[in-house]
């Protein structure tokens, strides 16, 4: 009966280093993962920008012609 609680506590004991040995793998995961959040951010943070730049450039566009067509139709109805 000794040896068989003996060996089982040598398992419990190998288990047990195998899940610090897996909590510290996490623990540098999340580490990596935090230290590039940073990046990802900006990344994210610069392709919506260059989105809502092509935006303005289209709306600009667009309003520059209906503005051009709202004073041709004005020079029209002076004329």
């Amino acid at each position: 009966m000794d040896e068989k609680l003996f060996n089982l506590i040598e398992q419990l004991a190998a288990d047990v280093s195998i899940i610090k040995q897996d909590v510290k793998e996490i623990k540098s995961t999340v580490t990596k993962l935090e230290e590039n959040e940073p990046e990802e951010i900006m990344a994210m943070l610069k392709l919506i920008k260059k989105d809502l730049e092509r935006e303005l450039r289209y709306t600009d566009k667009r309003f520059s012609e209906v503005d051009r067509k709202i004073y041709d139709l004005e020079e029209r109805l002076n004329n």
